[in-house]
């Protein structure tokens, strides 16, 4: 009974593909995520050739922790190394040498599984919170947006003014540069001329000269300094605008949460189907009042499907699989049901089969979809009843 429990903490999903790959396993139905894990469940207690493999690779992925198990001389000593591993947060490799040791009683294991079971539903609750922070990241997204635009615009005005800016400069550079080999020139024929009578005169000449050349050296450090400041300004605004992009970027991948936006809208708004329902163009098809079961899934979802259904003159039973229900309930509900939907991310392993055995058997439509979500029975609906051409 812990098999599932096992595998889904010790294996990755990787893991088992490799060994499914390599001893060629079928699954019944496509070989998604949810299947593979059902198909090593069930084979766990037999000593088949893949079983046997996967126990050897674990041995050997936990090695270490084995042996640091394997000095364990008792119960107590066993609890110790788990409440150290548990936190540390190395709990696959840590249950899985517990479950292996000799001493490990059952005494022992029950209160160790029931903590690895809560902590996949705290996992699963940590990710619907991170969904309803999502929704509100998106709509500061949308604002951030906005702004960003507005200062990528702005930033890129600046970038083209300090770019003139730098080509003036460019050029007041050079003219001080000729200005400065003038200069050179000049004194150098100031020196030849110093033996002559003129050598006064040019004294006053080269003053003059000296003064200017000094002034035009100020001005060309000047208008370097303010060249090289500029250029680190146009450097820090295009580092400013590839993180901006980036940031935009980024922002823009994020997840979109629509069905809280269907769920509010289906909640909000009454069913009044359109009068040209059914056909190609309008959002809702006509169902002929056909019952539709819905095994699994998450009871606060059940309102939003139903309301979907019937917006689409259809009936919405549904069943949690065994969870609360009874599971003779489920054959009571599959007998009046004309189509059955199943989410395969939430529900229970004897559920399923359970439900495709009856389908197989009476002939029944089962419908299939990858998750317990609004937007994945939509499409379903959408599947399994296709409009029809006007």
């Amino acid at each position: 009974m812990y098999h599932c429990s096992v595998i889904g903490t010790c294996a990755t999903l990787v893991e088992l593909r490799q060994i499914a790959r390599k001893y060629r396993i079928e699954c019944d139905g496509p070989v998604t995520d949810y299947m593979l894990h059902c198909t090593f469940v069930s084979s766990a207690q037999e000593q088949s050739a893949p079983i046997r493999h996967l126990n050897k690779l674990l041995d050997k992925k936990y090695s270490r922790q084995i042996r640091l198990f394997a000095r364990a001389d008792s119960e107590e000593a066993l609890k110790t190394l788990w409440r150290k591993a548990v936190q540390d947060g190395n709990i696959a490799g840590a249950y899985w040498s517990l479950i292996t040791h000799p001493l490990c009683s059952e005494a022992l294991f029950q209160p160790v599984f029931g903590e690895v079971h809560m902590l996949s539903h705290l996992s699963g609750a940590s990710i619907r919170t991170d969904l309803r922070e999502m929704a509100t990241l998106r709509k500061n997204l949308n604002e951030k947006t906005d702004e960003n635009a507005q200062y990528v615009c702005r930033l890129q005005e600046r970038i083209a003014d300090l770019e003139g800016e730098i080509r003036s400069l460019q050029e007041e550079v050079l003219q001080a540069r000729v200005l400065k080999a003038d200069l050179s020139a000049a004194n150098a024929r100031v020196a030849n001329l110093e033996s002559h009578s003129r050598v006064t005169q040019l004294e006053a000449v080269s003053e003059n000269l000296a003064e200017n050349l000094f002034t035009t050296s100020e001005r060309m450090r000047t208008l370097e300094q303010k060249f090289q400041q500029s250029e680190l300004q146009r450097i820090a605004a295009d580092e400013e605008r590839c993180r901006l992009q980036i940031v935009v970027k980024e922002k823009d991948g994020e997840l979109s949460i629509l069905e809280d936006v269907l769920a509010d809208w289906l909640r909000s708004e009454p069913g009044n189907p359109c009068s040209g329902q059914g056909q190609r163009g309008c959002p809702f098809k006509d169902l002929n009042g056909q019952r539709i079961l819905y095994v699994g899934g998450r009871s606060g979802q059940y309102p939003s499907l139903r309301a979907l259904v019937e917006k689409n003159n259809g009936e919405l039973m549904c069943h949690d699989g065994g969870l609360e229900e009874s599971r003779l309930h489920l054959n009571a509900v599959l007998s009046r049901a004309d189509v059955v939907f199943c989410p395969l991310n939430c529900v229970s392993h004897d559920a399923y089969y359970r439900v495709k055995r009856y389908c197989d058997r009476f002939d029944k439509k089962l419908v299939l979809i990858p998750h317990a979500s609004l937007s994945s029975f939509s499409k379903g609906l959408h599947d399994a009843f296709p409009v029809s051409s006007p």
